[in-house]
């Protein structure tokens, strides 16, 4: 999965914070994307108004051709993540509500035998 993409998503779900889009933006070039707007991304400060660096996030992809998802597809992308961290042994069941995002309803609760109570929405 492309880098960029990845940034995408991960804000989408609350993974990265408005505040932390310079310091992930500044490892995208590593990654070999770049872009002018990613630049001045790359190039502020946590402490800027994070409206400004959610639009130039969007800028950003929208230069690099990059989809940002809509939430339905990230939240995917959350799940792809998570259970790719269960198999590899990189996190447990009991660890996987910290790393759907900070403020964000659950992508899903599971019940009694690993059955799906439902998507809330």
């Amino acid at each position: 999965m492309d880098a960029a993409f990845i940034l995408a998503w991960q804000y989408s779900v609350g993974l990265v914070f408005p505040e932390d889009l310079p310091m992930a933006a500044a490892e995208l070039p590593a990654e070999g994307q770049d872009s002018r707007a990613l630049r001045d991304l790359a190039g502020r400060s946590r402490n800027d108004d994070t409206a400004e660096l959610q639009d130039l996030l969007r800028e950003a992809m929208a230069e690099m051709r990059v989809p940002v998802p809509d939430d339905d597809t990230a939240e995917r992308c959350l799940l792809h993540h998570l259970a790719a961290r269960l198999i590899a042994g990189g996190t447990t069941m009991s660890a996987a509500p910290d790393l759907q995002g900070a403020g964000r309803r659950p992508v899903a609760s599971v019940g009694v035998g690993g059955q799906a109570d439902g998507v809330a929405k």
